[in-house]
């Protein structure tokens, strides 16, 4: 193996990443404060999502902070993002800030967008970070929306309420609801698109305002450090720039794919076997991340904004298989089929198997090579033999089944079908289970581990996360933790969010009695409006991404023919960095980083010895 090549390909990265772009706090070396490129009287610095920081009107700049230096490290076939703040000594209107190219050493342009947006503080509950029940009572400014335009969402003060600007260009008062009532519904209320890219805004004197840079970087970028920058103007007199450089690693990222498929074990041996095509030991099995949208707002721009935001699973109603096509540009695969009632209501079994038996057919006609049909099922009641009989008819067209995961509903169905699992074993086996951990971001008690996902791998089970929570939480960090590496190391092969955006009444956080509004795109005429806790949800799943790249690279350099002891180590350092991450307590935004260092390391290895 050629040591040289490898040591100078981590030695380059080391260098242009971890002293670029590891954040202040972790050590890096700061410019001293108020020091160029930005003027006086502003001051910028990079902020950090996946600390769960709220960023306020009040938030001073940290003392060890750089004056907008923003360091962003992708791979290709990717996306990068940053969060930065400005604070203005004086009140400042029509600031502007534009992106200018990015280009490497030898002279390459990157030509991935740049996306600019402010983040919006708006009126929400007062436990809106941290809670998905409403407190009830006081409504306080949250930072949650992702705006190109300041003023599609303002904020009265003196009534502490929000105006949302309608399609017709009147603004409509959402009104907060003291002591846990709800507000008048509006299921009419159509809010205005917002604006294509970031228009100019205010800046009070004092006050700090935070941003979101997300930054696409396309296949096929050529490897290299790109530098550039991100001018501020305000009414065209220039205030300066943030300085802005992209590392792009010598990777393209590929699909997340579950932890416990494929090959995995130290020593080689299977640690899954089973029935189930997904797991066994040769392929993997994508990690899935299938989420729920109103029938009114399942439209092709709204899958395809999903995909190229890293949620690739979208589920689809059975009166609605018609239209996969025109939704998805084709047939996907896996083929999800469920309305998003199936999953919270309480049903009476499935006796009546024929718009099930009607849901498979269709699936098939359609051409689906994989179709996962989530089939209503008796929470607390034996199972019927009618119910039975409907099963045992829509898996013999092959279509596989897959049921609401509770305690109940498993333990009377696991002897009928392949069913995902949110608790681990059933009750008959709870002996087996670990103590529970208290404290879990899902509001109540995790119940099971890697070891009890082993056990169910083994049969063949497929596990998935029913994400029961309300979308009420935006705190990002919290998103981001449970979707992504939580809900990866634990064994699940991924989560399914019922509740996306909100049906009734989205751009009301109290619409509601007792739960704030479950909402992580607020619709708007055509299009949607991000939000911090969605965004906090693709980085978790691009978090996969990168530890299954990792994975992969790692599974390539093992159990070489002929034996290579040397090139099988790089392969266990690889994974026995894996195994010893710290769920729970883990520097996201740092473990993404050592992440791509393995990956460089994995590839010029890779590459050395031609495998």
């Amino acid at each position: 193996m050629n040591r040289k090549l490898l040591l100078s390909a981590f030695a380059v990265y080391a260098i242009a990443v971890l002293s670029q772009a590891a954040p202040a706090s972790a050590g890096a070396k700061a410019k001293a404060v108020g020091t160029p490129p930005l003027k006086q009287p502003l001051r910028g610095w990079q902020t950090w999502l996946a600390s769960g920081e709220r960023i306020l009107p009040a938030s001073q700049p940290p003392v060890t902070a750089t004056n907008a230096v923003l360091r962003l490290v992708s791979a290709r076939n990717a996306t990068a993002a940053a969060s930065f703040a400005l604070r203005s000594s004086s009140a400042l209107d029509d600031v502007a800030i534009k992106a200018g190219p990015l280009v490497s050493a030898s002279g390459a342009r990157f030509g991935g967008a740049i996306d600019i947006r402010i983040v919006k503080l708006w009126y929400q509950d007062a436990n809106g970070w941290f809670a998905a029940e409403r407190a009830p009572g006081d409504a306080v400014l949250v930072p949650e929306l992702l705006l190109h335009d300041d003023s599609l969402v303002k904020t009265d003060a003196a009534a502490m309420e929000n105006l949302v600007r309608g399609a017709d260009g009147q603004y409509r008062r959402i009104k907060a609801a003291p002591g846990g009532q709800t507000t008048p519904a509006a299921k009419d209320f159509i809010a205005a698109d917002d604006a294509a890219e970031l228009l100019p805004f205010a800046l009070a004197a004092n006050a700090t305002r935070q941003f979101y840079l997300k930054v696409e970087v396309p296949e096929g970028t050529p490897h290299g450090l790109y530098k550039g920058a991100l001018a501020v103007t305000a009414k065209g007199a220039d205030l300066g720039h943030i300085d802005l450089a992209l590392y792009v690693a010598d990777h393209s990222l590929g699909d997340p794919t579950s932890r416990f498929s494929g090959r995995d074990s130290l020593d080689g041996r299977e640690c899954a076997s089973g029935v189930f095509s997904a797991m066994t030991t040769t392929d993997y099995e994508r990690y899935a991340s299938v989420v729920f949208l109103p029938k009114t707002r399942l439209t092709k721009s709204a899958v395809d904004y999903l995909r190229r935001n890293g949620i690739a699973d979208v589920a689809v109603p059975p009166d609605m298989l018609g239209q996969v096509p025109a939704l998805f540009g084709g047939v996907p695969s896996p083929l999800w089929i469920a309305d998003a009632g199936a999953l919270s209501a309480r049903p009476k079994g499935v006796a009546d198997k024929a718009p099930l038996v009607a849901a498979a057919k269709g699936a098939l006609a359609l051409g689906a090579k994989d179709a996962r049909l989530f089939v209503p099922s008796r929470p607390a009641e034996p199972v019927l033999p009618a119910d039975r009989a409907a099963l045992e008819e829509i898996d013999s067209l092959g279509v596989g089944t897959w049921a609401v995961s509770d305690k109940s509903t498993y333990t009377n169905l696991a002897d009928v079908l392949t069913s995902p699992v949110e608790y681990g074993l059933p009750l008959d086996k709870v002996g087996l289970r670990p103590p529970p951990i208290k404290g879990d971001p899902y509001g109540g008690m995790e119940t099971t581990d890697s070891t009890l996902a082993e056990a169910w791998h083994a049969l063949g089970t497929p596990l998935y996360l029913a994400i029961t929570l309300p979308a009420g939480v935006e705190n990002p960090s919290i998103w981001r933790r449970a979707a992504g590496i939580e809900c990866f190391f634990v064994g699940y092969e991924g989560f399914i969010l019922p509740s996306f955006v909100e049906t009734a009444d989205p751009w009301n956080d109290w619409s509601r009695p007792r739960l704030r509004a479950r909402t992580f795109l607020y619709p708007t005429k055509t299009g949607f409006v991000p939000t911090l806790a969605f965004e906090g949800l693709c980085e978790g799943v691009l978090d996969v991404r990168y530890l299954s790249a990792v994975r992969r690279l790692a599974a390539k350099l093992r159990y070489p023919e002929p034996k290579d002891y040397k090139v099988d180590m790089e392969g266990r350092k690889a994974t026995m960095w894996m195994q010893w991450i710290k769920v729970r307590q883990a520097d996201l935004d740092n473990m993404r980083l050592e992440a791509i260092a393995w990956i460089e390391k994995l590839e010029a290895v890779r590459k050395a010895v031609g495998r």
